[in-house]
């Protein structure tokens, strides 16, 4: 017996930024068919972008970022539409951007780094929140605190995230 997800059930299987508002054969956000071309898919994606959808702007930040779906890859280009989806809120988009600021793909700003890791953290993400244990733990971004450092892998872990269970594993907590 083969159960049709509902939008919502395709939106809670969408996570991290491996996120994709596609779901093999529909949309997540409209539950349109699958489109055929990459213009098509672009389009879809911009009819959300415009009706102001934070996964829709985080993913297309991502096609700019990758150079997905025929875009021109551009760093600059995919940092100001995430700054866009952080403003609505977009726990992924905080993510993102946060990694493109601390590596240096956009700019290197490891402050702004952490404090956009910091807002994601906040609202519960696992990986925002071992991201930040990993920059108290080396200092990257802020002053070096293994207190907590500690305190934000504990948290990534009780959530289930493997690799903080080890980091702090290795840090002997």
């Amino acid at each position: 017996f083969f159960k049709q997800k509902t939008a919502y059930e395709i939106r809670l299987s969408l996570v991290g930024s491996e996120m994709c508002i596609r779901d093999s054969a529909v949309c997540a956000l409209c539950l349109k068919p699958e489109s055929t071309s990459d213009a098509e898919e672009l389009a879809i994606i911009r009819r959300h972008v415009e009706n102001e959808v934070p996964e829709a702007i985080n993913h297309l930040a991502g096609c700019y970022r990758e150079g997905e779906h025929g875009l021109v890859k551009s760093a600059k280009k995919a940092a100001k539409i995430y700054k866009r989806a952080v403003e609505l809120g977009d726990v992924d988009a905080m993510l993102n951007l946060g990694l493109m600021y601390m590596t240096g793909e956009f700019k290197l700003d490891k402050k702004k780094a952490v404090q956009l890791w910091r807002m994601a953290a906040d609202r519960g993400n696992a990986t925002a929140q071992k991201n930040l244990g990993c920059a108290y733990r080396n200092g990257d971004g802020c002053s070096k605190d293994l207190d907590e450092a500690r305190r934000w892998f504990i948290l990534a872990a009780l959530q289930g995230l493997d690799v903080a269970k080890e980091i702090l594993a290795d840090l002997g907590a």
